[in-house]
């Protein structure tokens, strides 16, 4: 007793050479139909995108305090958005460029009083200035990176990416209560909807509505209607001394165009825009907008965004410190010099 091949397992026969497949009968001398083989799906590379979200639409924003805030959900993600490194002068400001000096004249007033000596006043004078200007400057330039960045064991560091939800939701209550306040809104909603109207040009706009055929044939039906009621019999009795209702409606247009444009003009005079539109409605649906906006942002945006605000006036900070520094040095062996005349700091 044979048994079949199974109808997914294409078996060689011995006699005729012909293959079954998918338990269909061989045939003589006909190619077994071949399947294409299956391709391996090629993985989809993660998008780039200023804020990384899931399917459903949720930002990555890590709520764990052990997952790293610069890279919410990993660093793929960020490839093309990582700071620059430190040593890319093209990305420095004024006040690496002002450490980069003052750490010059510490090294050049090393360097003198190693090759001319202790008793060198020149020597100390240059010593004191730079050591003194480069710690004035590098403390200032720490102090501003720590607002920014994370820095290891030093407590309190990377103020800005730690309570970016503080600093929105302080922003937040800034735009609406500076911007959008109550009082300042009712009052520009009243005094600019007349504006509004004249913008919109209403006018126009209902003489391009009443000009077209579908309104004749709108307002002939409705005089029919109304010529059917009890209040319309009046309008019953003279419709055939015009000829009909569709005879009457270009004798009535001009009129009614008339009444339309007086009554537009009059409502433009005495419009108010806050007796239609609630003002607190109006600053529940800005504050929907901003809190949907802010559950969009991380901890990087937010602290590129004050980055790019004010880390450059920062800057300035770094320079007068090492510029401050630097003559606080110099006045410090100015005196010990002339109290003790020594040149050495």
């Amino acid at each position: 007793m044979s048994v079949a091949p199974a109808p997914d397992a294409p078996a060689a026969s011995a006699t005729d050479g012909t293959v079954p497949t998918n338990g269909a009968a061989p045939t003589n001398g006909a190619a077994a139909p071949t399947t294409p083989p299956l391709q391996k799906p090629i993985p989809q590379r993660p998008s780039v995108s200023p804020t990384p979200t899931d399917a459903s639409n949720t930002p990555l924003v890590p709520d764990e305090p052990s997952r790293d805030v610069e890279n919410p959900v990993g660093l793929e993600i960020w490839d093309d958005h990582k700071e620059p490194p430190c040593w890319d002068v093209t990305m420095w400001n004024k006040g690496d460029f002002s450490n980069v000096a003052t750490a010059v004249v510490l090294i050049l007033g090393l360097i003198m009083r190693t090759s001319l000596g202790a008793r060198n006043a020149s020597a100390g004078f240059i010593l004191a200035f730079g050591l003194f200007g480069f710690a004035g400057g590098v403390t200032n330039w720490l102090a501003v990176k720590m607002l920014f960045d994370r820095i290891p064991f030093l407590i309190g560091s990377g103020v800005i990416p730690r309570r970016f939800k503080d600093i929105l939701g302080a922003l937040k209550t800034m735009i609406l209560e500076t911007f959008f306040e109550k009082k300042f809104l009712s009052e520009y909603l009243s005094t600019r909807s007349g504006n509004l109207l004249e913008k919109v040009d209403v006018k126009s706009k209902l003489r391009k509505a009443m000009a077209g055929d579908s309104f004749d044939h709108d307002l002939a039906r409705k005089l029919e209607k109304l010529a059917a009621t009890p209040d319309g019999l009046l309008l019953q009795t003279m419709a055939p001394m015009f000829g009909g209702f569709d005879t009457m409606v270009p004798m009535l247009k001009p009129m009614l165009i008339g009444i339309g444009a007086d009554l537009i003009e009059t409502l433009a005079q005495n419009f108010d825009l806050t007796e239609i539109v609630d003002v607190d409605t109006v600053r529940g649906e800005i504050d929907k907008v901003l809190t949907e906006r802010m559950e969009t942002l991380t901890p990087l945006r937010v602290k590129r965004m004050m980055a790019a605000v004010i880390r450059e006036h920062l800057g300035w900070l770094v320079v007068w410190g090492n510029v401050f520094g630097g003559l606080i040095g110099a006045v410090v062996w100015v005196c010990k010099f002339a109290a003790t005349g020594e040149v050495g700091i």
